[in-house]
């Protein structure tokens, strides 16, 4: 029974290895546009609504375009095509 114990444990593992690595988090300024949520943005970002909310200390879901937004994106190629950069640029 310990050997089904353990199996199992590194089924669980395998399946999941982003845990076993550390992740290495980019902060990025978001400039907020018309139309955007903090769903969208959570949805672009890789991230959740909450996770945005306490980085910027919102207290609802409430945002308006102009608004700047931290989030700390993981350091993939998701962010790059973003392209969150030339957005600051840009204003």
């Amino acid at each position: 029974m310990p050997t089904a114990v353990a199996s199992r444990h590194i089924v669980e593992t395998a399946e999941s290895p982003a845990a076993a690595q550390p992740q290495h988090l980019t902060r990025i300024t978001y400039h907020v546009k018309k139309g955007d949520t903090l769903s969208s943005i959570a949805e672009l970002f890789d991230t959740t609504v909450a996770k945005i909310k306490t980085w910027n200390r919102l207290s609802s879901n409430r945002i308006t375009p102009g608004a700047k937004l931290k989030i700390m994106a993981a350091s993939r190629g998701r962010t790059a095509t973003s392209s969150p950069d030339s957005q600051q640029r840009n204003h």
